[in-house]
């Protein structure tokens, strides 16, 4: 994860207001009040400002609809998973070496680093052609 938060600070969009970053807490009522420290307080400052601006609020409704998909994800993000993959080793062990060469399965071929750096600069719907400049003015948290 932290490849991937590399990669936005390396790579930002113009439009965000400060880089990201990741706060690992393993309880749930931690995660709930630093939520709110990030993400609704901040929308409600946000709204303020449009509102006195006279301009329609929609921070609050973004983070409302994150604190959804966080309840959404939680359940996958808090578990332990053991994947097991018995059918593709035994389907590996019987392939041959022209087979292998032609369908490779070694996950350690994939530059994740690359990777990390390709969703950060795609994750956006349109290209931002103003990444180089906007890295100057944001400022860093």
């Amino acid at each position: 994860m932290t490849d991937h938060i590399k990669s936005i600070e390396k790579y930002p969009s113009s439009k965000i207001v400060w880089y990201p970053f990741v706060i690992y807490v393993g309880n749930f009522y931690v995660f709930l009040v630093l939520h709110v420290l990030f993400h609704v307080f901040p929308a409600i400052a946000a709204d303020v400002v449009l509102m006195i601006q006279r301009k329609k609020p929609t921070a609050l409704k973004i983070a409302s609809k994150a604190t959804v998909q966080f309840r959404a994800l939680y359940y996958f993000i808090s578990t332990s998973w053991v994947i097991k993959a018995d059918k593709l080793k035994s389907v590996l062990n019987r392939m041959d070496a022209t087979d292998l060469e032609e369908f490779s399965f070694d996950m350690t071929l994939i530059d994740w680093n690359y990777l990390s750096v390709t969703i950060a600069l795609n994750a956006r719907k349109r290209p931002d052609r103003n990444a180089s400049r906007s890295k100057e003015e944001i400022p860093k948290t």
